[in-house]
Formats: C-alpha cells, sequence, structure tokens
C-alpha cells in the first residue's frame, strides 16, 4: 500500500517539492511502524513504537528540508513530470528504505536465493554508481564532485583531530554517510535520481530505526578488549536440551549494564542488579547454530547510557557444544 501511493503520487500533487515531502514521509512512517520498528526490552506494544516515532519525525523532517533546500532542489524539479526519473528515484528510494529486508534474508534461511538476490542488487548498485561516474565526466563535473568530497574529508580529519585533543572522538553515524555522498546526485536523469533515492532511503531507515545521537563521543573503557574478554569469561552457559541460560553475579566496573544479543537481534538487556540476573534462551531450530553476542551499557554525565561495542560471536551449535 505505502509503495502504490508513492507511485501514484505524481497523479495528484503537480509540485515536484510536494511529491518529495510526501513521499519520504510515507517511507519514514512505513519503516519505523512497519517494517523496521526499534526493537528495545522497554517496547511493549504499537503505542511505544508510535510514541517513538513521534519523537524523530520532526527532527527528520527538519533534516530532509535542509538536504533539500541545499543538494537537491534544482535537480529535483521537473523530476516528477519524467516518468522513468521518478520511478527509478522511488525505486532507490524504497530500496535503501527496506535495506533490513536483505539482512532478514540470511536469517530466514533463504540460503542461496538469498546470495542470488544480494549479489543481483549489488551488481546493480555498482553499475549504477559507475553510470553516474561517467556521467559526472561527460558534464564537466567530476572534478567540482571529487573537490567537494575531498574537502569534505579533509574537514571530517580536522575536525576529529580537535576533537581529539578535547579527548573525544568524530562519530559519523548511519544516516550521515548517505547524505555525505548526495552531491553526486546532483544532475537530472534516471541514473541520478537513483542513486539519489538509494541514499536517502538509508538514511531515512538508519533515522527511523535508530534515531539521532550525538556526533562527538567520549572516549572510554567501553570499546576496551579487555571488557570484552571479561564480559565472555564471566558469562558461561549452562545447556540443557534445548534452552540455554547464563547466569551471572556482577559487572566489570566500567559496565552499569549488559545487552544480549542473539543472531544480532538485540534480545536482553538489563543493569548490574544487586543480587545478580540470567538469561535464558529456547532454540526453535533443532538444525541450526545460534550466535550470542555480549555488549557492555556504561553512563557517563555528557551522553548519559551509552550502548557499547559488543564481543564476538559466541557459538551455540547444531549438537549442543558451546564455543565463544
Amino acid at each position: 500500500m505505502s509503495i502504490a501511493t508513492t507511485i501514484l503520487l505524481p497523479l495528484f500533487e503537480k509540485s515536484s517539492t510536494g511529491c518529495f515531502s510526501v513521499a519520504l514521509t510515507i517511507v519514514f512512517l512505513h519503516v519505523a511502524l512497519i517494517s523496521d520498528p526499534p526493537d528495545e526490552p522497554a517496547i511493549s506494544g504499537f503505542k511505544d513504537i508510535f510514541c517513538i516515532a513521534s519523537g524523530r519525525i520532526l527532527p527528520a523532517v527538519a533534516l530532509a528540508t535542509t538536504v533539500y533546500l541545499v543538494c537537491i532542489q534544482d535537480a529535483h524539479q521537473g523530476r516528477r513530470q519524467t516518468r522513468l526519473s521518478w520511478t527509478s528515484w522511488l525505486t532507490g528510494l524504497w530500496s535503501g528504505a527496506l535495506c533490513n529486508f536483505f539482512g532478514q534474508l540470511f536469517q530466514d534461511g533463504w540460503g542461496p536465493k538469498a546470495q542470488k538476490i544480494l549479489l543481483i542488487f549489488l551488481t546493480a548498485t555498482l553499475y549504477f554508481i559507475i553510470c553516474r561516474i561517467r556521467k559526472l565526466h561527460r558534464e564537466q563535473q567530476l572534478t567540482r564532485c571529487l573537490t567537494l568530497y575531498g574537502l569534505l574529508i579533509v574537514g571530517l580529519y580536522i575536525t576529529n583531530r580537535i576533537f581529539g585533543f578535547l579527548g573525544l572522538r568524530l562519530h559519523i553515524h548511519h544516516y550521515l554517510w548517505p547524505l555525505l555522498l548526495l552531491p553526486g546526485a546532483s544532475t537530472c536523469g534516471p541514473y541520478a535520481s537513483f542513486y539519489e533515492g538509494l541514499l536517502l532511503g538509508i538514511s531515512t531507515n538508519g533515522i527511523a530505526r535508530w534515531g539521532f545521537d550525538n556526533l562527538a563521543e567520549v572516549q572510554g573503557p567501553i570499546s576496551d578488549k579487555s571488557v570484552e574478554s571479561l564480559l565472555l569469561n564471566m558469562i558461561s552457559p549452562i545447556i540443557n536440551g534445548t534452552h540455554i541460560s547464563f547466569e551471572w553475579s556482577g559487572l566489570p566496573n566500567s559496565c552499569n549494564g549488559i545487552n544480549i544479543l542473539v543472531n544480532d537481534v538485540l534480545r536482553f538487556q538489563d543493569f548490574n542488579p544487586p543480587g545478580g540476573h540470567s538469561f535464558v534462551w529456547r532454540r526453535e531450530d533443532l538444525g541450526l547454530p545460534l550466535y550470542f553476542r555480549f555488549g557492555a551499557i556504561t553512563e557517563d554525565k555528557y551522553r548519559g547510557l551509552t550502548m557499547g561495542d559488543t564481543t564476538g560471536p559466541a557459538v551455540w551449535h547444531a549438537n549442543g557444544t558451546w564455543s565463544a
């Protein structure tokens, strides 16, 4: 329904700016509420998901407005009247917004089919990028575009060095990387439309799924590999048939809480209780291995609670053995 609405949108909206705004809003709400909503232990139902989405949509609208006015307004004018360009833009937009679908293909047992689909998608994306570079070269805009990217890299390097002197580090988040690449889609045409839509879709997916965060991060021990090894050594499993349980009485001093991911999906989150805690997981498919990752949660006065790096995957094999 969402995809059909965006396809038919030019029939009812004559302004290219209106088409852009409505299509991007529909895609954001689709990702935030349906296809890839936030998955956190504190979320108990649709009301919580809707509240989170409502808190993210206004900053997302402000960011989209800025990006549209600065980067893509001139190129987007007239794109609605060109059916091929509009279709290419929507294809890229939905492909980027539904990028989590390709990761789920591998977890749902598609096997070789998933690999073929992903290979086709990556090949097509690479083809569009190459065509984009060739068109920029023909229009004598490649030098300008590469100069702009060079200035962006130098600017990010200088900013990171400044943050380093302050004891901070620069963190370019999931939704910012695609936006930094948008100047490459500064002209009209189906290839540029697909490239622009793909970048906007990936950025929209990141904002709707994970929200916004700080550009500056405090350099702390949470990324230290010693914390990962402490978590793995401290949490040893108890395997009983189709159930596996983890028990611990305390966490390292640098940790205020713990995340447990099963097959890269957050399944448990808890903080340092006085009497310790436990986590139990039941195997549904006896023929497939399960991968567990453990991550530390820290708290500081600048950002509050922070999700740290996770450990490498520990495997509960199909034969019931455990390896970390």
